[in-house]
Formats: structure tokens, sequence, C-alpha cells
């Protein structure tokens, strides 16, 4: 059937016409994420002053449920927690939790620090376009 050359035959022949979802999505893949649809939890361990130390505000590991702790063990573990809510639309209580007490630990730069054991992680929270702290 040969492509049609005026609107006249499309609306004789009627053309098909294919819909996808794409709204705010890179990939037609639904396990797949893009930054804008992913959560995150990112540390990095870091050397802090004795003054330094003082002039901030860290969330302390042991003070966290133990659900938060998981998700913190990961990002300490591997670099990054990542969840694709995508992929399972339901972000964890926990996630979204610890990224408003992140949120809340920031100083003026929006940093927020973890305190474990002694050694201190720099933070970084997002989810979906939300950066909580950077």
């Amino acid at each position: 059937m040969p492509f049609p050359r005026s609107r006249r035959e499309i609306l004789q022949r009627g053309v098909p016409i294919v819909a996808l979802p794409v709204t705010g999505c890179a990939s037609l893949n639904p396990t797949e994420c893009d930054e804008m649809q992913e959560a995150v939890i990112r540390t990095e361990q870091v050397d802090l002053s004795s003054v330094q130390r003082t002039a901030i505000d860290p969330l302390v590991y042991e003070n966290l449920s133990s659900e938060q702790q998981e998700l913190l063990r990961t990002a300490i573990n591997e670099g990054t927690y990542r969840k694709c809510p995508a992929a399972d639309p339901y972000i964890p209580e926990p996630l979204s939790s610890f990224a408003r007490r992140a949120s809340n630990h920031a100083d003026g730069n929006n940093t927020a620090y973890l305190k474990r054991n002694d050694v201190y992680y720099k933070l970084y929270v997002k989810i979906e376009d939300e950066v909580y702290v950077n």
C-alpha cells in the first residue's frame, strides 16, 4: 500500500496510529532508569580536620533505623545505592525518610555528612528529580 499523498487519501484510507507512553522516559524499557527517574544515595569518604568536624552536624550511622543503615551499608560498600522507580514504583519509606533527614542536617552549601565508626562520608541523596543533599 503506497504512502498517502494528501489529507483526503489519509481520511479515506485511514492511517494506523501507534501511541507510545514516553512521557518522562528516556527509554522504552521500563526496567531502565535515566537520571531523572532514579533514587540515589552516594557516599564519599572524606578526611575532615577537627575544626571542620565541629562545624558540621553529621548524621550518625548508629542512630539511624536498621533499614536506613542497610541502605547506607550498600552505598558505602558499593559506592552507590540505587533504586529505579520506573522498574518498581514504590520508593521505600526508609529511603524517603533518610532523604528528608539528610536534608535537615545539610549545611548552607546543601552538603550533609554521615559519621560511621569515626569515619566521615559526604552524602549525595536524590529521589527522581529532587536533590536533597549534594
